[in-house]
């Protein structure tokens, strides 16, 4: 069916110094090695049908005529552009659509109202709320066009709704004969207001994306956040307002956001470079733990399952292992499964979980998935995933994480990413068996440097810069002593004459140690009588009403 052209999404950016110089000159496609990825793809088969699995889920629907009502209308308080705080991006519409039955409860209805709230004060922009019952993917794209044809930026979608379905006869056909027949849900379908879906077979799964009248990229965004697909983790309505409150703690300022990130990667892709994800935080402020083929070697379910799940530091994390709808199938250790990851309590706000059908909620059949675990486990912080509902998953990430660090929200970077690879002239078979299932579950509209509508500027000052450490010997004939020499420049950002001290803590994976106060004008500290494990320091920098700045965060092995 053919879609009409509608106005193009314009987005203003705020650009930090590094993703500034990074846009300085004109930006070439990121060129991805996709034969190379799937010869990697194929070394592990987990031995799932998941077309028998997407069968049995498509027939737990029983079809009903479609029905929607526009429940609620906030209009955007039209401050001027001047006096906007805390976001990156001009939003003029936001969709939010909901399962009739699931708003009909007073409780889930209650979370949506404000959650529409939250994003109205956050983005200045008008939210609309419909509900719907019933119908198709069709039916729900033609509610979403209606309104992006008068200005709509992203959706969101809460509880079970219609989802479209893709297939293709062979899925990575062009290594060792391909995977064979595969299905999946795709969101792409609901993002896309201009290109043309076909299914050829009339078999009620698309099997042909071209441009049709417009292009193949998306003009909006779209997130889910249905606790519908996590029955085995208790009651629906109960999953779902408890996801809404902690994520009501973000809008409103109450979860602090860490500035610091984590990319972990597992055997098969040890060599591939983490170098994107300093756009996120800068180059200083995230680890790079990769499997090593040594007794050195981090990366194992233990070791993600008891340091990094419940590391309170990190902001936000890409794991990249392979997986399956029900678990990280880890080199070392083995499966890590979604029932594991729920007791770990996640702490990252959002995460890029790089392996195969990781959000693939279909395969669950409304019981659990992988990706689900990290939203509904009772974590106080986790927000958001980006998975796949496929074969495949995120490659190519300079253009998501640099939006991300430009405070995009994630539905926006998400949305510059698929971009980007849909028009890096790359064969089309490689980005459809690759990226075609890719989706978020969660809050879309969560951004990682600052929460939208908040005034970046209330911690009075800025947190120090060029934080590092290293570890020195002092040693005499009988003895030795081990001390770490930590050292950091002052921020110009800062108004001058505001900060009074810095405060330097060590950051355990679980809770901050306070180690010292130091005052304005000093920028080394030595910390004597260290042990022999790596330490992880955080700085901030306070200011004559006591106020801390964000943490910067140093290393020393």
């Amino acid at each position: 069916m053919k879609k009409t052209m509608a106005a193009v999404l314009s987005i203003t950016l705020l650009g930090t110094v590094l993703a500034a110089l990074d846009s300085a000159g004109e930006r070439t496609p990121e060129k991805v090695d996709y034969l190379k990825m799937t010869k990697i793809l194929r070394r592990v088969d987990p031995g799932i049908s998941y077309p028998s699995l997407h069968e049995l889920y498509r027939r737990m629907d029983t079809p009903k005529p479609f029905s929607r009502t526009c429940q609620a209308f906030y209009a955007a308080a039209l401050r001027q552009p001047e006096v906007r705080i805390g976001s990156t991006g001009v939003l003029s519409g936001i969709l939010l659509i909901a399962n009739a039955s699931l708003y009909a409860d007073t409780e889930a209805r209650a979370r949506i109202l404000r959650y529409a709230e939250d994003i109205r004060r956050a983005y200045d922009c008008s939210v609309i709320v419909e509900t719907v019952e019933g119908g198709t993917a069709e039916d729900v794209k033609a509610l979403i066009e209606g309104y992006y044809a008068a200005g709509l930026d992203g959706v969101v979608l809460f509880g079970r709704l219609p989802c479209a379905w893709f297939e293709v006869p062979n899925d990575h056909y062009w290594w060792n004969g391909g995977y064979g027949y595969a299905d999946w849900t795709i969101d792409l379908f609901y993002m896309d207001m201009d290109g043309l879906w076909e299914d050829q077979d009339h078999n009620g799964k698309y099997d042909r994306h071209s441009s049709g009248s417009g292009d193949l990229e998306p003009e909006l965004f779209v997130g889910r956040i249905d606790a519908s697909a996590m029955s085995a983790y208790g009651n629906e309505t109960d999953l779902f307002c408890a996801y809404m409150d902690k994520d009501h703690l973000y809008w409103t300022g109450e979860i602090r956001l860490p500035n610091y990130g984590l990319v972990y990667t597992d055997h098969d892709w040890a060599a591939e470079d983490a170098g994107p994800f300093r756009h996120l935080y800068g180059a200083r402020n995230y680890e790079d733990v990769r499997w090593l083929d040594s007794p050195q070697n981090e990366v194992t379910k233990t070791d993600y399952l008891t340091r990094r799940l419940p590391d309170i530091f990190y902001g936000f994390v890409q794991i990249w292992t392979h997986a399956t709808y029900l678990y990280h199938d880890f080199y070392s250790g083995g499966a890590c499964t979604e029932a594991e990851v729920r007791a770990g309590k996640p702490q990252a706000l959002a995460y890029n979980i790089d392996g195969c059908h990781a959000c693939d909620w279909a395969a669950g059949l409304g019981r659990a998935f992988l990706g689900g675990s990290y939203l509904f486990s009772g974590s106080a912080s986790s927000l958001a995933v980006i998975g796949t509902t496929k074969v495949g998953g995120m490659l190519g990430f300079e253009e998501f994480y640099r939006s991300l660090g430009e405070n995009s929200c994630l539905g926006r970077a998400f949305s510059d990413w698929f971009t980007s690879r849909l028009t890096s002239g790359q064969e089309m078979g490689y980005i459809l068996g690759w990226h075609y299932g890719m989706t978020i579950v969660g809050d879309p509209l969560v951004a990682l440097g600052a929460v939208p509508g908040q005034d970046p500027t209330s911690d009075g000052v800025e947190p120090p810069l060029d934080f590092f450490g290293f570890r020195q010997e002092n040693r005499s004939l009988l003895q030795k002593e081990v001390l770490h020499v930590l050292a950091w420049k002052d921020n110009p950002q800062s108004p001058p004459g505001r900060t009074a001290s810095y405060r330097l803590y060590e950051a355990a994976p679980t809770s901050l140690v306070p180690l010292a106060d130091i005052r304005a004008g000093d920028f080394k500290y030595w910390r004597r009588h260290v042990g022999d494990r790596p330490y992880r320091y955080a700085l901030s920098a306070v200011d004559v009403q006591g106020r801390e700045s964000r943490f910067t965060y140093a290393t020393v092995k």
